[in-house]
């Protein structure tokens, strides 16, 4: 299966996972490969709309965890070792906390909808930075300055959005199905 996906290529369209390289890491998530998600995760990050790699983070994290040591919460709460820069380990924390988040097979620490908040907090000052340096080089009307800045500002909406769901023991990823209940 992996062969298959990665055979599309990582931007091929995917109905159930926005593309093929976030199916193909959903599946790599569930079998052990959180180290290369986070991997893929960082490198997309800045090469794609904030609103899509959100979406891709919660379809690659809705994955089952079979046949290894739970280390989500060690690598949530950042205090598990993750090898590369700023931006890799606050990727690895945020794809543990929604991990744990979308799991419904065991209870939510009462830490994690804090946790999920804070990488998403630091990823948007990240663009505000990014967005900032393309005002001084591009200028205000720059195209990279409101995509930046657009992503910063929808990283917080996430950040408070899932944080609330989260606090509220609701999946992260809104579903239409239960929402006339008040559960979407």
């Amino acid at each position: 299966m992996q062969g298959h996906y990665r055979d599309l290529g990582d931007r091929h369209p995917d109905a159930l996972f926005v593309t093929a390289g976030a199916h193909r890491m959903h599946h790599l998530l569930a079998s052990d490969g959180a180290d290369l998600v986070t991997r893929y995760l960082a490198d997309t990050f800045l090469t794609r709309p904030a609103a899509e790699w959100c979406e891709e983070l919660l379809a690659v994290a809705d994955a089952a965890l079979i046949g290894a040591d739970d280390e989500r919460y060690a690598r949530a709460l950042g205090e598990t070792q993750v090898r590369g820069d700023t931006l890799r380990r606050r990727v690895d924390r945020l794809l543990h906390a929604v991990w744990l988040t979308e799991d419904r097979t065991q209870p939510l620490d009462e830490t994690v909808p804090t946790v999920l908040r804070g990488p998403l907090r630091e990823l948007s000052e990240e663009l505000s930075k990014i967005a900032d340096e393309a005002v001084r080089d591009q200028g205000p009307e720059g195209a990279d300055v409101a995509r930046a800045a657009d992503g910063a500002a929808l990283l917080i909406r996430v950040a408070r959005d899932w944080g609330d769901r989260a606090e509220d023991k609701q999946p992260l990823q809104r579903c239409v199905c239960t929402e006339h209940i008040g559960f979407g």
